[in-house]
C-alpha cells in the first residue's frame, strides 16, 4: 500500500500538466471558432439576352454580411439548355478580386439557357440561377 502512495502524487501532477496544455493552441482554436454567423450571399450578374455565339460575361458577387468575401474555396458556373441539364458544363470562375468572381461563355444553340453559379465559401455552400435567351438575332 506504501508504494501506490508514492505513485499517488504523481499521477495527480501528470494529469494537471496534461490538462493545461499550451496557451497559444487554446488561442488559436478560439480564433478559428469566430467564424460569421452571417448568411453566404450571391448575386448574380449578366446579360438576359444574347445573340447565338455572342459572348457573355457572368459575374457572381460574394457577400457575407458587409464583406465582400475574396477568399471562396470554389466558385464554378453550370450552364445547361434548358430541359437538358444532362448536357451541362461547368466552367470555373475567375477571382477579379473585390468579392467578384467572373466567366465568359459563348452560347451556339438558340434557346433557354440556365447559368447557375456554385460558390462555396466560409463554410457554406449557395447556387443562384439566372436565365439567359439565346436568339438568332
Amino acid at each position: 500500500m506504501k508504494k501506490m502512495n508514492r505513485w499517488i502524487p504523481f499521477l495527480i501532477m501528470t494529469i494537471a500538466l496534461t490538462a493545461c496544455g499550451d496557451r497559444e493552441q487554446h488561442a488559436e482554436h478560439k480564433e478559428k471558432k469566430e467564424v460569421s454567423t452571417e448568411m453566404l450571399e450571391v448575386q448574380l450578374h449578366g446579360p438576359d439576352t444574347l445573340v447565338k455565339s455572342e459572348t457573355g460575361h457572368f459575374e457572381a458577387v460574394v457577400i457575407q454580411g458587409d464583406e465582400k468575401v475574396e477568399d471562396a474555396e470554389e466558385v464554378e458556373f453550370e450552364i445547361w439548355l434548358e430541359g437538358a441539364k444532362e448536357t451541362s458544363i461547368n466552367l470555373e470562375a475567375e477571382n477579379e478580386g473585390n468579392g467578384v468572381y467572373s466567366v465568359k461563355h459563348s452560347f451556339e444553340q438558340e434557346g433557354e439557357y440556365i447559368v447557375q453559379s456554385h460558390v462555396t465559401a466560409r463554410d457554406m455552400h449557395t447556387m443562384p440561377t439566372k436565365k439567359v435567351i439565346v436568339s438568332n438575332e
